[in-house]
């Protein structure tokens, strides 16, 4: 028997199912009943050490990427207001939900074709989750949740997107915060998808609580990959690893992971994350 979706808890986000302009996505190409799911770091607007590296330059290289990747719901980290502005105009198909912390989103799209928001909303990863604050290690850390529904089955799901911290306390702080928030917003034990930037490789004891009854899409994928998703844009001094990942309660299945490497629009690095994703069924 499907749940019902009562939203419970939290509050209902302000931009829920606000379509964005245009129509330049192509329609559904999964099977029947599977959902891409991907998680994306697309680098805050900043100034560059390597200009080429600049927003301005590869903004329609992030665009271009979503047009061919066509992910059913997409969740991404370190948006400004104008990259979130940039990358809501011309998907007719995407709604969107996202909250502003120091003038930088976590938020997510979704094809309002195949899913639809019920509730959502936000907590920081903090000993005041209710409130806008600061993690240890300097930077707003907050969970960006929602429950979604696909139209064509009825199942609901618990969506999070997230950016863990960059030491050791701020995520196991997060995580505790995340695991005593979920029965609350989560009421009904619906099967959750959790993605993001988590600054730490998937075997991090800080996702032990996870795998008490969730997997690593990556692990556990039949096709799958062994790439890096943090390429710190190739210079020297950074040292790429695995960061970004995309967690499933283990009642859902995973056919394929994937690290999105290619090029878009002549940019090799479209940020200094690849883009990751997974096909799912419930």
């Amino acid at each position: 028997m499907l749940a019902s979706c009562n939203p419970n808890g939290g509050k209902v986000d302000p931009g829920k199912d606000k379509p964005s302009g245009g129509d330049t996505i192509p329609v559904n190409t999964l099977e029947p009943g599977q959902l891409k799911v991907m998680s994306f770091n697309i680098r805050q607007q900043t100034t560059e050490k390597d200009a080429w590296n600049h927003w301005s330059l590869r903004s329609n290289s992030c665009k271009l990427m979503v047009i061919d990747q066509k992910p059913t719901i997409l969740g991404l980290q370190e948006l400004s207001e104008t990259q979130w502005n940039y990358m809501s105009e011309g998907l007719s198909r995407y709604g969107y939900s996202g909250v502003a912390t120091q003038d930088v989103k976590n938020a997510f799209m979704y094809r309002r074709d195949i899913l639809e928001y019920v509730s959502g909303g936000n907590f920081w990863l903090t000993d005041t989750p209710d409130v806008p604050s600061t993690s240890s290690d300097g930077f707003e850390r907050y969970v960006k949740w929602a429950i979604m529904k696909i139209t064509a089955t009825g199942q609901c799901f618990f969506f999070m997107n997230s950016h863990f911290g960059l030491n050791t306390q701020s995520r196991k702080t997060g995580m505790n915060v995340i695991m005593n928030r979920l029965p609350q917003y989560n009421p009904e034990n619906l099967p959750v998808v959790f993605m993001g930037d988590c600054n730490t490789l998937s075997t991090d004891s800080v996702f032990d609580s996870f795998r008490k009854t969730m997997v690593c899409t990556r692990d556990v994928a039949p096709i799958t990959d062994n790439l890096d998703t943090y390429n710190g844009w190739n210079l020297p001094d950074n040292r790429p690893y695995v960061c970004d990942h995309i967690w499933i309660t283990s009642s859902i299945s995973c056919s394929e992971y994937k690290t999105v490497t290619q090029s878009y629009d002549g940019h090799t690095l479209i940020s200094d994350h690849y883009p990751v994703y997974s096909i799912i069924k419930f």
